[in-house]
């Protein structure tokens, strides 16, 4: 079962092919039903129509007014299990905050559901989303309740609560857990075991290689898209600003930009250093100045700007905002792709990157000698507000000798 809130709006055209996604996967999974959640409710038209079209299991909704639920969502279910009658049902508390649902939209109808299905099943279980403190005052008014499984509440209920004979367990939010109820009932359906526990879903957890491999596709197939997408309104844009695309640098360059948390991942002192200069704040400053959206100082405050997989703008490529490494060493795809090991993708000779930006106009008093040392050197730049003494940068040796000596010009 699934307590609801299935699949959180995102932006852009990928929620479709997401919450296609994530219903192929709850299929494979044998999902039986699926409550409906606030955020659910919330979804654009057409996503919630194929969440509601392609669903594996049945939908429920008990205290959505009936023209909320048409005919694809049933007030609830009764399911046999073993020979067991396993009633579900659902509820959204329009006191729960969190839920942010309309009282006038819901109906209050949990006590007479809880009493209607109580004489027709074994075994009676609530889909509710309250919240964690308050589930117990609401399971007074329905004690005929066997089992709450809670929703909407991000953190896993890790041990059993207890609110009368009701037990209640909770799994938390994005799947990174599984609630489970281990339930024995003798010959007479009268309950002589009920135990309840929480399966954390970590990295080490065993993994399907099918439904691994399936993730992977589905990543690649997203990025993609995107890529597809972003190069699309890249061109236009280009286009309306009377440019050749041919003209700009590497546009028939096999590398992409990776932005600087790759480089995160290994050059940890130097990215360090660099999170203290004004390079890595310079997006922040148009910001400030309202000049986010300035065409002639946009390529001087992000990373390759307009260039094929470079910069395009905040909304679609935000980590590229600033003038980050890629900006002085070139695209780092496949200095990332083999670990460091392809060196000779980078621009050997980054130092001319400087007076690319700091040209005459833009910075008459620039002195590249001088520039040179404020990018990342580890000896020099200012950290806590006192000088820095540490060995120096391990990218400093990728740069020319007189440039690492501090001779060149």
């Amino acid at each position: 079962m699934d307590v609801g809130n299935l699949y959180s709006l995102k932006r852009g055209d990928e929620q479709m092919d997401e919450a296609r996604f994530i219903l192929q996967q709850m299929g494979d999974q044998g999902y039986d039903a699926i409550a409906m959640g606030a955020k659910d409710l919330a979804l654009p038209d057409s996503c919630k129509q194929l969440l509601l079209d392609e669903a594996p299991g049945t939908w429920i909704g008990t205290n959505l007014k009936p023209e909320d639920r048409g005919s694809v969502i049933q007030p609830h279910l009764i399911q046999k299990v073993d020979g067991v009658k396993v009633g579900l049902f659902s509820w959204i508390d329009p006191a729960y905050n969190f839920n942010r649902v309309d009282s006038a939209k819901v109906l209050d109808n949990l006590v007479e559901t809880a009493r209607e299905l109580r004489p027709k099943v074994d075994v009676l279980v609530l889909l509710a989303h309250t919240s964690n403190r308050g589930v117990e005052d609401v399971m007074e008014s329905v004690p005929e309740v066997d089992f709450v499984l809670l929703g909407g509440n991000a953190s896993p209920m890790m041990k059993e609560k207890l609110a009368g004979q009701t037990l209640i367990g909770n799994a938390g939010d994005r799947g990174r857990h599984v609630a489970w109820f281990d339930i024995e009932l003798d010959r007479n359906k009268q309950m002589v075991k009920r135990e309840y526990g929480v399966m954390k879903l970590d990295h080490d957890f065993p993994r399907r290689p099918d439904v691994a491999q399936a993730m992977l596709e589905f990543s690649d197939m997203l990025t993609e898209k995107k890529a597809d997408k972003i190069e699309k309104e890249r061109l236009a844009k280009l286009d309306r600003l009377g440019i050749n695309p041919f003209s700009l640098p590497g546009h028939d360059s096999p590398l992409s930009y990776v932005g600087d948390n790759e480089c995160r991942a290994c050059h940890t002192d130097v990215y360090s250093a660099y999170k203290a200069t004004p390079h890595a704040r310079a997006f922040s400053n148009l910001i400030r100045e309202r000049e986010s959206n300035n065409e002639e100082k946009l390529p001087k405050y992000t990373t390759g700007y307009l260039e094929k997989t470079g910069f395009l703008n905040r909304i679609h490529t935000p980590r590229l905002m600033n003038v980050q490494c890629e900006s002085c060493h070139g695209r780092g795809s496949e200095h990332v792709r083999t670990e460091g090991k392809a060196l000779e993708t980078l621009r050997p000779d980054p130092e001319n990157s400087c007076v690319a930006c700091h040209t005459q106009d833009f910075d008459p008093d620039f002195d590249l000698e001088e520039g040179l040392k404020h990018v990342h050197n580890m000896a020099d730049i200012r950290l806590d507000g006192a000088a820095s003494r540490t060995s120096s940068s391990p990218l400093q040796k990728h740069l020319p000798k007189d440039v690492r000596s501090g001779k060149g010009k």
